[in-house]
C-alpha cells in the first residue's frame, strides 16, 4: 500500500519558484546538473509533486540551481508532524 505522506517540505516552493522564473522541469533538471546533482525532469516533478524525499544536500544543490537562498525553499508554515513511521510505514506514536 502506497504512503499518502508527503515525502518531502520544499516541493511546492520549488515547483512555485521555478514557474516564476518560467522555467520548465527539465530547465530546472539541467541547471541542477550543471551543479553536479544528477537529476532528470521525472525526479523533479517527483520533488514538486511531494512523491520523493531531498537529502539536505540535493536541497542546497537545488537552491544553487534556482538561484535562491536555501531558505526559501523552506515553506514559512510547515505541515503539522503527527509522528514517526517505522519501515513497515506504520506511525508511531
Amino acid at each position: 500500500m502506497r504512503n499518502e505522506r508527503a515525502q518531502n517540505i520544499i516541493g511546492f516552493k520549488v515547483r512555485s519558484i521555478r514557474m516564476a522564473k518560467g522555467w520548465t522541469q527539465a530547465d530546472l533538471a539541467r541547471q541542477c546538473q550543471l551543479r553536479g546533482f544528477d537529476i532528470s525532469r521525472t525526479g523533479i516533478s517527483q520533488i514538486e509533486g511531494v512523491f520523493r524525499k531531498v537529502s539536505d544536500h540535493e536541497m542546497v544543490l537545488i537552491s544553487k540551481a534556482l538561484r535562491v537562498p536555501v531558505t526559501e525553499l523552506i515553506p514559512k508554515r510547515l505541515p503539522p508532524w503527527t509522528g514517526r513511521e517505522t519501515k513497515s510505514g506504520e506511525e508511531v506514536k
